[in-house]
């Protein structure tokens, strides 16, 4: 079957026409949100308005990819204008509003001027009787209704409202005091058209004089310990000191616009900086099965297998048993009795399950940096970049003492570059570089070549492997082991 390629052409311009995707971002103030803005989505004949949430974000669910000419809108702040380009993945929109000078809050809250008072009846003096054989009620006597004082307010009142002279009016338009812009304007905080001359300006988030109001910190710190802990489960019902260990985790973040003294601020660049560390101690208790005294010598007599019946131990060279499940001393070699030398003497009941148990401690310390940095160099032209590092460090000992240590780190950095031609097309370059590494340091590494020294033979005995073989027992006997070196590298 053929299809022509004018069909496909078409078919393909008409999806592409037909794609939409959702543009949202967040409206700010010196670093905090700012709710009710008018946020505005204007591309030849269509407009569409969203307003923002109490945290400041807005949200157009479905626009048609290109470019739509955007807006911000918010009393007392300078408007904000901006071509977007809307398309799928593109990235959120932050938009930092600017207070307008002091004159022009003066002029956008300044009152409506007061209107004429309209002509009022004189009070009469003196209550008039009703006329013989008239059914009217005498008038009552009390006070008549006074009007409010001068500058008295009995509600909240809204900037943009004219009140009528109707004469069941507790105010009249009159009867509002006249008043001065300057004042109102120092003194009043405005949402949405409203004045309230209660609340203090500049004591309410970041509205504060000078250029630190528009920078934001965050600072958090973490600490436990175990002084207040419980003492771990012990499998072998012996009272094993609990060893000390503490948490603490550190934060702090920074950020805001980046101001340099008499450098155009047209497009204004912003920048984050964060940093977190965490210093960690885990306790835990560890239980084992060591060689006894007895066995060390190689007396076996009193070991029995999971049938409570004495083990047999037979003659590796010849395959007979051994008398009495007992080793001569001549017939143990020397690497055994250098390697016995690893293990630690049984601390508690040598007749028990588990004849060994220490509390062993781990440490574990991590460092992180991230930045970034949001740039608009022109009109069509955006650029960002961004820097994270990690580095971990572990330190893990075993029940023989010996202290394994491992070291991660990596890093990202990226910079990015986005121009947008014209509605259906936009240009996007990116460099993007990372790196990685793993080592892992075991503890004998450099420090003692234990199976050299022992006469051991045939396995690795460059410096990084250094450290005992490893040996397996089926009767439960620990296991003697010691870490594998090795270092991986990751780069793109």
């Amino acid at each position: 079957m053929r299809i022509s390629f004018r069909c496909a052409a078409a078919a393909w311009l008409a999806v592409f026409s037909l794609a939409a995707a959702e543009q949202h971002g967040q409206v700010r103030f010196g670093g905090l949100p700012v709710p009710g803005a008018t946020v505005t989505a204007t591309r030849g004949d269509q407009r569409l308005v969203a307003v923002t949430d109490q945290e400041g974000f807005y949200s157009f669910l479905e626009l048609a990819d290109g470019v739509w000419t955007m807006r911000v809108e918010m009393l007392c702040f300078a408007p904000l204008k901006l071509e977007v380009g809307v398309a799928p993945g593109a990235p959120a929109r932050e938009w930092d509003l600017t207070l307008l000078p002091l004159e022009q809050i003066k002029a956008e809250i300044k009152p409506a001027a007061p209107t004429a008072a309209p002509p009022t009846a004189a009070p009469p003096t003196a209550a008039a009787a009703p006329a013989p054989g008239s059914n009217a009620p005498p008038p009552r006597k009390g006070k008549q209704a006074e009007a409010p004082k001068d500058g008295a307010l009995t509600g909240f009142q809204r900037a943009d409202v004219n009140a009528s002279s109707s004469g069941d009016s507790p105010v009249e338009a009159n009867s509002l005091p006249p008043a001065d812009a300057s004042s109102d304007a120092a003194n009043a905080f405005v949402v949405n058209g409203s004045v309230s001359k209660g609340i203090e300006g500049r004591a309410i988030g970041n509205f504060r004089k000078g250029p630190g109001s528009a920078f934001r910190g965050d600072l958090f710190a973490t600490v436990d310990n175990s002084a207040l802990n419980a003492r771990p489960f012990s499998l072998t019902g012996q009272n094993t000191t609990t060893p000390a260990y503490n948490r603490l985790r550190f934060g702090a973040s920074f950020g805001g616009p980046v101001i340099i003294p008499h450098w155009p601020q047209k497009y204004r660049a912003t920048f984050f900086l964060n940093y977190q560390l965490a210093r960690n101690r885990n306790a835990s208790t560890q239980p084992a099965l060591m060689p006894t005294e007895a066995e060390r010598g190689g007396d076996f007599t009193h070991v029995l297998n999971p049938l409570g019946q004495p083990v047999q131990i037979f003659d590796p060279r010849g395959g007979a048993q051994f008398s009495g499940n007992l080793i001569p001393p001549n017939r143990i070699s020397d690497q055994a009795k250098a390697l016995l030398r690893l293990y630690p003497q049984a601390n508690f009941d040598p007749a028990a399950r588990y004849n060994y148990q220490i509390p062993i401690v781990g440490i574990s310390d991590q460092d992180t940096v991230q930045t970034r940095l949001n740039k608009q160099v022109a009109r069509r032209d955006f650029v960002n970049g961004g820097f994270a590092w990690q580095s971990t460090r572990t330190e893990g000992p075993n029940l023989f003492g010996f202290t394994d240590r491992t070291g991660a780190s990596g890093l990202n950095a990226n910079v990015n570059w986005r121009h947008v031609f014209s509605q259906r097309m936009n240009a996007n370059l990116g460099f993007q570089y990372s790196r990685s590494a793993l080592r892992a340091t075991p503890f004998f590494a450099n420090r003692e070549n234990v199976s050299g020294e022992a006469g051991i033979a045939g396995n690795n005995q460059d410096a990084v492997n250094w450290g005992p073989p490893n040996l397996s027992f089926a009767g439960g006997i620990a296991g003697l082991a010691d870490g594998q070196a090795s270092f991986t590298r990751n780069q793109t």
